[in-house]
């Protein structure tokens, strides 16, 4: 499948100005077929450019693919496990909430992407 992808100006103050902070790594991408990678209970590694606004910060994906082929995804492929795998998810969540909670210093989190939600 031919992946597009789209250059996105930040989301918070619309500067196309950014320096990179995680390199694509796409040769370590081990789900190519899009409806398999997009699977609720997927546990792809980050291979996508990360950068962060020189303007105002935010850290977000750039380029990014397609969100035509994204939707294509979810809505092409099934996930048996998801279902059962949802209990370990929100303990997980947890685990990691209470650690966030203790090292914050202020401020707000808001993610962005939550896969099946949880």
């Amino acid at each position: 499948m031919q992946k597009s992808f789209e250059t996105v100006n930040c989301n918070l103050c619309g500067s196309n100005e950014y320096k990179i902070f995680y390199p694509a790594h796409y040769e370590d991408e081990t789900q190519a077929e899009i409806s398999v990678k997009f699977r609720s209970s997927g546990d792809e590694k980050l291979v996508d450019q990360v950068v962060k606004c020189k303007n105002c910060g935010l850290i977000y994906v750039n380029p990014r693919l397609d969100p035509n082929l994204i939707v294509q995804g979810y809505s092409e492929g099934s996930d048996e496990m998801f279902v059962s795998q949802a209990e370990g998810r929100a303990v997980t969540f947890g685990k990691c909430l209470d650690l966030i909670e203790k090292y914050q210093k202020g401020g707000k989190i808001l993610d962005i992407g939550t896969a099946g939600g949880t």
